[in-house]
């Protein structure tokens, strides 16, 4: 890490007052200033009213030491080894694997216990992808390989004999061909007559998915990561012959194959919610997976008749291992912030300074557990912050920014440069590993350098996420309107009884993601008459579930629908934490437009959003209060985002997609160029076709909405991400911010001052 960089992270999105918030941070510098921020504006653009903090006293400023942590990248799983195998003359290694990509460059550990002083035995891929049984005493080595290296992406039962006395490695594998005869095994032997002793001086673990484990800095850190699903694998305390391997080979119970010899049979089809995997031996050497390996994956049995692991456990015995993914940097507190009883709920960020280096560390102070402060609750969309976490695909993909919908080129903001210096900060769900897979889990225990107060997307180079949710947060308090503020994680543990005691309940700009709790909830309080506005666009899109064990992890299966970046493997749509389909909540009934009358209709980005113009409807006298004191001429032509009001992804009012039949089109933004186009899910011929772009199709639209609920609940939509880039342009008095201004006094029973008259 350079000088100049400080990384940082709390361990919760959100606290109350009179809570400790934990700071974790890593920097070479060695004080690091530290001071409290109340947060309202972080938009630096000179046409807007430009950074607004408030320094707040909360006990930790000052200054605090600073120090390098390491972070162990790359998951695998890590047990104790049993004494037997300190003992055993000879060690048996059997598995299926599945290398995704067996020639990376490197060695990749599959089964090791190896040390970095050279001891061990391990069954291991050379840097060039050929199957390796290995062992060696950090002077002698004995090595059998294969002839020719794997193929990427096809399973392989392999054999792993290992005899430490004779020093002698033998390795035996075929391809697995599901309802086919295997092929004939290839076998290679390699001898050392002098002999070797891999158990000498030893203690290492026994890992699965990595080649060995060091210190660095005083943490664990793992080595010689392998990509690719491991299934079932075993080790015995003996040499097994050739009977008792083609049992294991078709499918045997290992505890029926020389069980007094067994010393470790893990079978990755057993709870595979946990981050245990279990050793179903009498030994009990079970492993803890970390950094999250995929689970509820295929194995080499999965025959296509049942897509969900609970209907064939037996065909999910896999862990899906990747060299790059993370999920808890676990590094030490550098600073305990204790929020002070009576701290207003809000948005708020540690700042960390060191010579030329800063960062921000947001988190939110939410209200006190059943005593709200004000009638209007504000959910910041942290699950979409989550899934865009780190985002690297404008690096990664730059076939995505040639397609054509990125209208205003790439624009790289500083903290996606340090995002790209820091692959140990993991992906975002929008990423693709290394080895081609999709990147289904993300974490909220390391720095997410997106997320911050001032940072301006890469596809417009304007805020996006948090940032441009402080939009929000500025207009609120320019208004004098009274809020509090939560987060998605609150809403998802809480559930409807935190939004109950508000008259309003406003999302923010991009509320993507959300759980079924979370729809759950936000059914429960419109039905029970309470009022919603949704203030963005793509809202409720996909189905996200929260890893019961680590509360942490949010896990999303992209399904094979949608606008993504990614397919899930065939079989693999179910959520590991959860057992719950994934894809889109569309296809599980559920659709935005249900909830809040619109749904995602299209995304583009173009030089000028386009603003809205009204509709017959929008003079119905039901929405007479949203438009008063507004203009016929078209709302929103301004903006900080994409210089509009209507832009980025916007939504569409779709009876066919679940808009009910009596809500009100109110406004309508339209005229896209072709960089915007319509989502896949809404084009009706599944073939190459013509015709979906702004220019062509009528289903580019931004529709602004106004719907009640049969139980007297009231929805506002917007109908566009862009929407809260407008609230502040001439000084906070114009047709964006009055119309928000209009719906949120009347939802909540506030009084409007004096009005001034366009």
């Amino acid at each position: 890490m350079s000088e100049t960089e400080i990384l940082s992270y709390a361990d919760a999105f959100s606290a109350r007052a009179g809570e400790r918030l934990n700071v974790r941070m890593s920097t070479a510098a060695e004080l690091v200033r530290v001071r409290t921020l109340r947060l309202r504006h972080g938009d630096t653009n000179p046409a807007g009213p430009g950074l607004k903090v408030e320094p707040v006293d909360m006990g930790a400023d000052g200054e605090v030491a600073g120090r390098l942590q390491p972070t162990d990248l790359g998951s695998y799983a890590i047990a104790e080894a049993p004494a037997a195998l300190d003992a055993a003359g000879t060690v048996t290694i059997q598995c299926w694997i599945h290398p995704t990509r067996p020639a990376s460059g490197a060695p990749q550990g599959i089964v090791t216990r190896w040390t970095t002083a050279g001891h061990g035995f391990g069954l291991f891929l050379d840097a060039e992808g050929h199957l390796e049984a290995r062992m060696a005493d950090g002077g002698s080595a004995v090595i059998a390989r294969s002839d020719a290296p794997l193929v990427p992406s096809r399973w392989y039962c392999v054999v792993a004999t290992l005899d430490r006395r004779a020093g002698r490695a033998a390795i035996a594998h075929h391809v697995h061909r599901a309802g086919w005869p295997p092929s004939e095994a290839s076998t290679v032997v390699a001898a050392r007559p002098s002999g070797v002793d891999p158990a000498a001086g030893h203690g290492a673990p026994l890992l699965i998915g990595a080649g060995f484990v060091e210190h660095e800095l005083g943490r664990r850190v793992s080595r010689g990561h392998y990509d690719g699903k491991v299934a079932r694998p075993r080790i015995w305390a003996c040499a097994l012959d050739a009977e008792a391997i083609g049992r294991l080979a078709a499918g045997a119970d290992p505890l029926g194959v020389r069980p007094d010899d067994l010393v470790a049979a893990w079978d990755p089809a057993a709870d595979i919610v946990s981050t245990t995997l279990a050793d179903v031996s009498a030994n009990g050497s079970h492993a803890t997976l970390v950094n999250m390996p995929a689970r509820g994956v295929t194995d080499h049995t999965w025959d296509g008749s049942a897509t969900h692991p609970a209907l064939a456990p037996d065909q999910y015995g896999a862990v899906h291992f990747h060299g790059d993914d993370m999920s808890d940097c676990g590094w030490d507190v550098g600073l305990e912030l204790d929020i002070p009883a009576g701290t207003p709920s809000g948005a708020y960020a540690v700042e960390l300074k060191a010579g030329d280096a800063t960062d921000h560390c947001p988190f939110i102070v939410r209200p006190p557990t059943g005593r709200p402060t004000a009638p209007i609750l504000v959910v910041m969309p942290t699950f979409t912050y989550l899934a865009y976490g780190n985002e690297r695909i404008a690096h990664t993909a730059p076939d995505l920014t040639a397609s054509g919908i990125f209208g205003l080129g790439v624009q790289f903001d500083p903290q996606d440069l340090l995002t790209a210096r820091h692959a140990e900060l993991g992906l975002s769900l929008y990423d693709i590993h290394a080895d081609g897979s999709g990147s289904c889990y993300a974490s909220s225990r390391r720095p997410i350098l997106n997320f911050r107060p001032s940072y301006r997307n890469w596809q417009f180079g304007a805020p996006r996420g948090f940032s441009a949710d402080l939009y929000l947060i500025d207009w609120l308090e320019e208004k004098g309107l009274p809020y509090d503020v939560v987060t998605d994680h609150d809403l998802h543990h809480d559930g409807a009884e935190l939004l109950a005691p508000y008259r309003t309940v406003i999302t923010g700009g991009h509320p993507e993601y959300c759980s079924a709790e979370m729809i759950g909830a936000m059914e429960q309080y419109l039905g029970a008459g309470g009022s919603l506005m949704y203030l963005g666009g793509n809202g409720f899109y996909w189905v996200t579930s929260v890893d019961p064990e680590q509360p942490h992890i949010i896990e999303v299966r992209r399904g094979v629908a949608g606008t993504r970046t990614y397919n899930s493997p065939p079989g693999e749509e179910h959520h590991s934490t959860t057992g719950e389909r994934g894809g889109l909540w569309r296809h599980r009934g559920r659709a935005p437009n249900q909830l809040v009358g619109v749904g995602f209709a299209a995304e583009g980005w173009s030089p000028k959003a386009r603003p809205f113009d009204r509709t017959p409807e929008s003079h119905d006298p039901r929405v007479a209060f949203i438009f008063d004191g507004v203009s016929e001429e078209p709302i929103g032509d301004f903006g900080l985002a994409m210089d509009g009001a209507g832009g980025d992804e916007i939504d569409r009012f779709d009876v066919d997609n679940g808009s009910p039949h009596d809500t009100l089109v109110v406004a309508v933004a339209s005229g896209f160029t072709n960089h915007y186009q319509v989502t896949i899910e809404d084009v009706k011929i599944l073939t190459p076709n013509p015709g979906y772009g702004g220019e062509q199709s009528p289903l580019v639209r931004g529709d602004m909405t106004y719907l009640e609920t049969p139980g007297g609940g009231r929805v506002f939509s917007a109908g566009s991400i862009c929407w809260l880039g407008g609230l502040s342009h001439a000084g906070y008095d114009n047709d964006v911010s009055r119309i928000t201004e209009n719906v949120l006094r009347h939802f909540s029973g506030i009084q409007p001052p004096e009005r001034r008259r366009p």
